[in-house]
């Protein structure tokens, strides 16, 4: 886990081996703020701590799981989903039915939920078995207000050099 603001790596993962890891093993001390997002006291960088916008979990005092992005939060009816959690449910349903279009959870404006959870697929249109599918699929791997309510197809996503999905560009070009 680095970040530009730390120039380096603040925490470790093991991803493979005997003992892979779910959560980041910090190099520093950690905390939280008031939103939930992960907070870094290195007083080798600064003697300021230094404020994220990932929303984790810490488990113990070097120990954390990152949940997200607070600028990712979708506001539905109240309610604060993490469009990372409801995007690893998709990409399991998605190997498990050898599908390899590329997606991703956004809120849309909605007038009775503020915001609706939408699931935005690169390709063309499911069939409507297809889309069964993975609704109720879904529905016994999220909760029912982290469903999302609506499919939407785009042609192509936009990119970064780095190959990351461009989300905000690939929905003001695709949508508008």
């Amino acid at each position: 886990y680095g970040m530009t603001e730390t120039i380096s790596h603040i925490a470790l993962q093991r991803l493979n081996g005997e003992q892979p890891q779910d959560f980041f093993e910090a190099l520093d001390e950690i905390e939280k703020d008031e939103r939930g997002c992960l907070v870094i006291k290195a007083s080798y960088l600064s003697d300021k701590k230094i404020i994220t916008n990932d929303l984790v979990e810490i488990i113990s005092e070097k120990k954390f799981r990152w949940l997200g992005r607070w600028d990712n939060i979708i506001n539905s009816g109240g309610i604060k989903i993490s469009p990372e959690k409801v995007e690893l449910a998709v990409q399991e349903i998605f190997d498990s039915l050898k599908l390899s279009n590329r997606f991703f959870i956004t809120g849309f404006p909605d007038e009775k939920l503020g915001q609706k959870v939408t699931l935005v697929i690169e390709g063309v249109w499911f069939s409507n078995n297809l889309r069964i599918k993975i609704k109720k699929a879904l529905e016994k791997t999220v909760d029912p207000y982290e469903q999302p309510k609506e499919f939407k197809f785009i042609n192509n996503f936009y990119l970064s050099e780095t190959g990351k999905v461009l989300r905000t560009k690939t929905l003001n070009f695709n949508l508008s």
